[in-house]
């Protein structure tokens, strides 16, 4: 059966005096594995914020004449928030995506009226050499599953990993009591620090909708 797939690679720098003092890196995925397969959308919100990638994906369930039954919108964000009194400043260095197939569209609206959910806020936060918070790396995930006939299909959402770098949600979609669909979301985040700086503890508050 045909795999969608959807994967963005993230890294953001900090730099202070012209030196690397922080990286945040983020990485996501979504593959969902159905038997006539499905459609991509994806939407680059990231211009205007060089410190920060936003991102909106989406993940369409095709049946055999081609029309929808089901789909996943994801909300991405990886950035970096300066504190006050920090010299220095953050960039993204490189945001890769990798798609199979291509996006169809380039314009993706939320789901709302979503079936199964999922969200997660990540933080943590950069310390100088006295223990000042001088930045903080932040990463979202927000995903949303909507059927088209809720009287037709159901959907079961479990969290398969949950630690502070990663957090992977299995879905499936089902027909008749039968999975007719069925994938992962994942997101991972990491922090790495130079140039006397320090990283505090992660903080993550997850959301099971």
């Amino acid at each position: 059966m045909p795999t969608t797939k959807d994967q963005r690679d993230i890294i953001v720098d900090t730099t202070e005096a012209g030196v690397t003092v922080g990286t945040l890196t983020v990485g996501f995925s979504a593959a969902l594995t159905s038997e006539f397969g499905g459609q991509l959308g994806f939407q680059d919100l990231g211009a205007g914020g060089l410190a920060r990638d936003r991102t909106k994906h989406e993940l369409t369930l095709l049946r055999a004449d081609g029309t929808k039954y089901a789909d996943i919108t994801i909300r991405l964000v990886a950035r970096v928030n300066p504190q006050a009194g920090f010299s220095g400043s953050a960039a993204v260095r490189s945001a890769r995506s990798t798609f199979d197939p291509a996006p169809r569209s380039n314009r993706v609206q939320l789901n709302r009226e979503v079936a199964a959910g999922f969200s997660r806020s990540w933080r943590q936060r950069m310390l100088d050499g006295g223990g000042e918070v001088r930045f903080v790396h932040v990463a979202k995930l927000d995903v949303g599953l909507e059927l088209v006939d809720p009287r037709a299909n159901a959907v079961t959402q479990i969290v398969t990993t949950q630690r502070d770098d990663t957090i992977s949600i299995a879905y499936a979609v089902l027909e008749g009591g039968r999975p007719i669909a069925n994938g992962t979301v994942t997101m991972t985040a990491k922090s790495a620090t130079s140039g006397g700086y320090s990283c505090g503890p992660i903080i993550v508050d997850d959301d099971d909708d």
